[in-house]
């Protein structure tokens, strides 16, 4: 819910902040995920255990994020990165989950 309000709150701003930082959290959460899941892998790990750990790595806290910049740091530019890689992340993460289950 604070990233649905604070999404609504810069509607008008949030295509600027995709531009400014999305590469980077796009690149961020796909990393995540990815390195998340293969190193668990390389090291045998069974298939579901790498899983649940990509999805442990890959998933971050930006509602703690956000809530940090705006309200200890009282910096609306810090929390954009958090903001940015909240939509991100559930989009990735949806796309990751089908891909990866797809693996045997």
């Amino acid at each position: 819910l604070v990233i649905i309000g604070a999404l609504l709150k810069e509607k008008s701003h949030i295509l600027d902040y995709i531009q400014d930082v999305g590469l980077a959290t796009a690149i961020f959460c796909v990393a995540s995920l990815s390195i998340g899941y293969m190193v668990p892998r390389l090291f045998n790990i069974p298939v579901a255990q790498a899983r649940a750990i990509a999805f442990e790595i890959g998933i971050h806290n930006s509602t703690l994020a956000m809530t940090i910049a705006l309200s200890i740091m009282a910096n609306t530019t810090v929390a954009v990165p958090a903001a940015v890689y909240s939509i991100f992340m559930f989009i990735f993460a949806a796309i990751f989950g089908f891909i990866i289950t797809r693996v045997k």
